[in-house]
């Protein structure tokens, strides 16, 4: 573990922590390992050729300008960067380290060369210029750069440090959730205890932020661990998770009742998609499923659109949506056809398929339910009913309201913004929905059987083809296979997919009239795959993002540039394709 590559990332982390207060005594937030210096810079060496990066290659020689007595460091044994709270609204980044040669010839590099004169220690800190400060303890060298307390930093027990996760990565990034829960309470107490504005939309928007506190605060107390690993192959960047649920919560419980995909679900992963997702659910606490229903009720309420209806109201709507949490799953999303729609299908195992189909026909005609959507500009007619594959099919069109979207997108701007500019964002944001809309235009379906949920967007053909899919024998697809086989999981899949970031941000450049051109003629690329799988109480999880999603989306980011400067009037040419496209 040895990097600089990820200092100014963590310096930002210890800037926003330091806003806030924790408990009395140093608690570890979160810890950035490299295996070692020699080995980033192989990584580093790698991601330039395989990302056709060649700034990656110039990094190792900015970070060892940037690290305080780099020459001194062992550049094959481990580096750390971890950051701790030190309560009392102090905060603080130690750098661990194994010096190359004595820990006195280190801290003599930190105070300024082989001739400064070291200062007398105190209780084993050095206090050194600029705000360093240092200990040796265990064979290594532990400093501070800068903080409020540098002793608090240095304070015994650094050797009991966790030590590197084992997961293969040569970056691995150990975050203790829990460890956090201290510093969001105190900072939902500094908002409240801060004078009331009198402008309403900003008090909407601390309710709203206060919301998310409570709801990320409960799911943070949930957790006792959280860690990533990082690492470049030629097949591109592979990143790996293990998140370790505290025992007894309803975390623990959502870990341990994870279900393994079946193939059924696993066959709806298909090369080529925008989105494929499939998943074989499992039990999910009913607690659990009311608190995400009371975090969506809150955030509602707490914008300018809503803030007149009843939590009761929205509550009933957001009840019949949550309890699909934890259903079996299996979708996938083509690329926009000729005539411009997407194509989605898929289906759900859910209890009483059937009535809950019914179930959602009645609730979309209450009135809750119109006022909703029709503050958000869409509104459903009633559907209209046909047979196919022995199934009834129950088929909506989305209508889309410009008038009320226009008011939708004027209650979320800045009160004080001025008129011009609010009039240019709010049709803006109309204008791109008109063309959002057009992927939306052909309708969607669902349908019921004895245990699934089915549904189909773009065209009727689409419904048809999941109701042989979920009757004919079940066998997993290549494209799920192959993804099993890269990504190696070490237990069954309970999730699978691919998404291609390329893809879906040209979709999203489409929607925007200013900016559609510099989307054509920039392939997506094939892919980011993902899975993740249970092992002993743990959630695991693989993905990889290959070099032409990269390539993809650096295209259209380079594109979008030139747009926005040729707008500007700056006579810019479109940059190039990168190689290989």
């Amino acid at each position: 573990m040895k990097t600089r590559l990820v200092r100014p990332c963590l310096s930002a982390l210890v800037l926003s922590a330091g806003l806030v207060q924790s408990a009395v005594s140093a608690t570890r937030l979160c810890s950035v390992y490299v295996e070692s210096f020699s080995v980033l810079q192989k990584q580093l060496f790698t991601g330039a050729e395989v990302f056709q990066a060649p700034q990656l290659g110039a990094l190792p020689m900015m970070m060892g300008a940037g690290l305080p007595g780099a020459a001194q460091m062992n550049n094959d044994k481990p580096l750390a960067l971890h950051i701790l709270n030190l309560g009392e609204n102090k905060t603080g980044l130690v750098v661990e380290v194994t010096p190359s040669g004595t820990a006195e010839a280190y801290l003599k590099a930190l105070a300024g060369g082989a001739e400064a004169a070291l200062p007398a220690p105190v209780g084993g800190v050095y206090t050194l210029e600029n705000g360093m400060a240092a200990k040796e303890a265990g064979g290594r060298l532990f400093f501070v750069l800068k903080a409020d307390d540098p002793a608090a930093c240095l304070a015994a027990g650094l050797e009991r440090l966790p030590p590197m996760p084992a997961m293969p990565g040569a970056i691995r990034v150990s975050v203790a959730p829990s460890a956090m829960v201290p510093l969001l309470d105190s900072f939902k107490k500094t908002m409240a205890a801060a004078q009331a504005n009198p402008n309403p939309a900003a008090e909407q928007g601390r309710q709203a932020v206060s919301g998310a506190l409570d709801f990320y605060g409960q799911l943070f107390r949930q957790v006792d661990a959280y860690h990533l690993s990082l690492n470049i192959q030629t097949e591109g960047l592979f990143i790996r998770s293990r998140l370790a649920p505290k025992a007894g919560t309803d975390m623990a419980a959502l870990v341990a009742g994870a279900k393994p995909a079946t193939a059924a679900q696993l066959a709806f992963v298909e090369k080529g998609s925008f989105l494929s997702f499939a998943s074989g659910g499992g039990a999910v606490p009913e607690r659990f499923k009311r608190q995400i229903a009371d975090f969506y009720v809150r955030m509602l309420t707490a914008s300018p659109l809503y803030a007149t209806m009843q939590t009761n109201e929205l509550a009933s709507v957001m009840g019949h949506s949550i309890r699909l949490l934890g259903a079996p799953l299996a979708v996938t999303a083509g690329a926009p056809g000729a005539d411009g729609t997407l194509p989605v299908q898929g289906f759900m195992n859910v209890a009483d398929p059937a009535g809950y189909l019914n179930e959602q026909l009645a609730l979309m005609k209450t009135p809750v339910y119109q006022t909703l959507m029709g503050k958000s500009g869409l509104t459903f007619p009633e559907p209209t009913k046909r047979s196919a594959k022995g199934l009834t099919v129950y088929s909506w069109k989305t209508d889309f309201d410009e008038v009320a979207l226009e008011k939708a997108a004027r209650a979320g701007l800045p009160p004080n913004l001025p008129p011009e500019q609010a009039d240019a964002a709010a049709k803006s944001s109309v204008a791109s929905m008109r063309e959002m809309m057009k992927l939306f235009s052909g309708g969607y379906e669902y349908a019921a059987t004895a245990q699934a949920l089915l549904f189909g967007m773009g065209s009727p053909a689409l419904i048809e083809a999941v109701a042989e899919r979920v009757r004919a024998p079940a066998r997993p697809g290549a494209e799920a296979e192959r993804i099993r086989t890269v990504l190696s999981p070490s237990g069954a899949p309970h999730n699978m997919g691919r998404l291609s970031l390329g893809g879906l941000m040209g979709l999203g450049l489409a929607a925007q009239p200013e900016l559609a051109a510099a989307a054509k003629g920039i392939p997506p690329g094939e892919g980011v795959i993902f899975t993740g799988w249970t092992v002993g109480g743990e959630m695991l999880g693989a993905l990889l993002v290959p070099p032409s999603e990269v390539k993809a989306v650096t295209a259209l980011t380079q594109a979008v540039q030139a747009q926005a400067l040729q707008k500007a009037g700056a006579p810019v040419a479109r940059p190039p394709i990168p190689p290989g496209f």
